[in-house]
């Protein structure tokens, strides 16, 4: 079986690849790789490239490209979803980072509201970030899927809804009433939006909810352990976010982030 690598597309050109940093001392000094054998490229924006190893020196690993296959979205068919989550307690964030990598999640949007308790300032948010993006590139290998959910830099929910993009559908999970159930809102969402786009229509098998432009683009807000507070909930109504519950039970914030996107590609994808 073909080793799996992460190479950045800009060190991709030509029909070559070079592989460098960490990726490249893996290969040397972990798995040994050597002129000859075959290895599996992917770029984490989608596609899929398979070569030879060409030449190991002490500067990278130099790889010539056979064939390259931009991956279908089979990890990621329906929405695309942003999950904009307050940094939790303890290694709750990595949790997320992992399980949201394994659904395919599009982006993570670190947050810090008024009642995150882990200090982080986003000006100078130290080593974290960076450990939860390389975390998310392990695991796209580990699945075998050319596409790295994306980290977006540590802001505060403010600068949050400032520099807030437009998406077809934006929730917010929390206990401040008033709220509707997830379901019903997805099932709401689903059902005004089937087979628009220019795609084709949806039908009992293929269930799909599309936006203007294909695949419905959600975003999601879950917040820290306490919940938002009831400014924080109605600031997010005042960008349309619709205030949704998971269910009766009170669930941990890396749960409920989990659950949350899980459902929605569950109920709007394929």
């Amino acid at each position: 079986m073909a080793r799996q690598v992460l190479v950045s597309p800009s060190d991709i050109r030509d029909g070559w690849a070079e592989i460098r940093g960490s990726e490249a001392r893996h290969l040397v000094r972990v798995l040994r790789v050597e002129a000859g054998e075959r290895v599996s490229l992917f770029d984490g924006l989608g596609t899929t490239y398979r070569g030879v190893v060409d030449e190991v020196t002490r500067k990278g690993v130099r790889v010539r490209i056979e064939e390259s296959l931009a991956q279908e979205r089979s990890t990621r068919q329906g929405p695309l979803i942003t999950l904009v989550q307050a940094i939790p307690k303890q290694r709750g964030m990595e949790l997320i980072v992992s399980q949201c990598a394994q659904l395919g999640i599009e982006r993570v949007v670190p947050v810090i509201t008024e009642r995150t308790e882990v200090k982080i300032d986003p000006e100078d948010p130290g080593p974290k970030p960076e450990r939860w993006k390389r975390l998310a590139q392990e695991t796209a290998k580990q699945c075998g899927t050319a596409q790295v959910t994306r980290l977006e830099q540590v802001v505060d929910l403010a600068m949050f809804f400032h520099r807030l993009e437009p998406y077809d559908l934006s929730l917010i999970a929390t206990l401040e009433e008033p709220v509707r159930p997830l379901k019903e809102v997805l099932a709401e969402f689903k059902n005004s939006h089937r087979g628009k786009g220019g795609q084709a229509p949806a039908t009992p098998s293929a269930p799909r909810a599309y936006g203007p432009k294909g695949p419905a683009r959600v975003a999601v807000l879950v917040g820290p352990e306490g919940d938002f507070t009831p400014a924080e909930v109605a600031q997010a109504r005042s960008h349309d976010f619709q205030p949704v519950s998971l269910g009766p039970t009170v669930l941990r914030s890396p749960t409920a982030a989990v659950v949350v996107c899980a459902l929605i590609r569950y109920e709007l994808g394929d």
